[in-house]
């Protein structure tokens, strides 16, 4: 059966899943024009087996409903929705009607990370004690086309409990930027740094240190190095291409029924859960002088 994609996207993201599509060899239609009030009427006339909708928040949410209504799947990424309230909304008609719906988070399809992950679950740097997370806009634009704080919270919480699994407690604080610091049953404590601002952008994305050694993945290149030792290169960085071929070529697996998804409504839910934790402490408004903190335990 031809696969047909619409690709909804903005700017440089729609080249990259145009591409991405290209190299796997599923067609694609890819509107000129998001805002263009006959938008979706225009879409009617395509037998689409699934639509890619990472269009900027406010435009996602009636975009993928129209999609779905029309029984295409969707693949979107995080977040579904402006905000929290009409994410969860979204999350609850799909779980209710049964709809087809990829979350996605581009970081589980990036290849570092994946490397990372089976460098560390190896045990190479011993126990993992530390690790940081660090997200800005700047560095996010090659990878997301929406540039709000709010999509960076969910990406950098998803990369967290992907890598790490869910933290027993997650403390907030607002300045000079905004900081989660999350703290396991175990001794593993973490920071994750997210930040609207240009100049806060590093060159790090994850840190991991461990008993016995540091893993660093970076944007342009990501290095192991044991207690002692020289540092090795094990990657060539975050690339975008490389990262949405990966997340296209998963989800036409779960399409086929091959693959379980790599992130559920369910996990979605979760996401919400400690965006709200932050979002109730900060309330995204400008940093005061003295640092607000939210501690959040979770439930036995």
């Amino acid at each position: 059966m031809t696969r047909l994609f619409a690709i909804l996207a903005t700017g440089s993201d729609a080249k990259t899943y145009s591409e991405a599509c290209e190299s796997l060899g599923v067609p694609t239609v890819v509107p000129s024009d998001l805002h263009h009030p006959a938008l979706l009427q225009s879409l009617d006339q395509y037998d689409l087996s699934a639509a890619v909708v990472d269009v900027p928040p406010s435009l996602r949410s009636p975009i993928i409903r129209y999609f779905l209504r029309r029984e295409t799947a969707v693949i979107a990424p995080m977040p579904l929705a402006v905000d929290l309230a009409s994410s969860l909304d979204l999350l609850q008609t799909v779980e209710h009607l049964g709809w087809k719906l990829l979350p996605i988070s581009p970081f589980r399809a990036a290849r570092d990370i994946s490397l990372a992950r089976g460098i560390m679950a190896g045990g190479a740097i011993g126990d993992p004690v530390r690790f940081s997370i660090s997200l800005s806009q700047s560095a996010q634009t090659s990878i997301n086309g929406s540039r709000k704080l709010y999509d960076l919270a969910w990406t950098s919480l998803d990369l967290m409990t992907y890598c790490f699994g869910e933290p027993g407690s997650l403390e907030t604080f607002s300045a000079p930027q905004i900081r989660f610091e999350a703290q396991y049953a175990s001794s593993l404590r973490g920071d994750l740094f997210i930040s609207n601002s240009v100049e806060s952008s590093r060159p790090i994305l994850l840190t991991i240190e461990g008993t016995e050694g540091r893993i660093d993945v970076g944007w342009h290149g990501s290095f192991f190095c044991h207690s002692g030792g020289t540092s090795s290169r094990f990657g060539d960085g975050i690339q975008p291409v490389q990262i949405q071929a990966s997340l296209l070529n998963h989800c036409l697996e779960v399409l086929r029924g091959d693959a379980p998804p790599w992130v559920t409504t369910s996990q979605c839910r979760r996401i919400l859960h400690w965006i709200n934790v932050a979002q109730q402490s900060l309330d995204l408004r400008p940093a005061p002088l003295v640092p607000e903190r939210f501690v959040h335990h979770a439930a036995a």
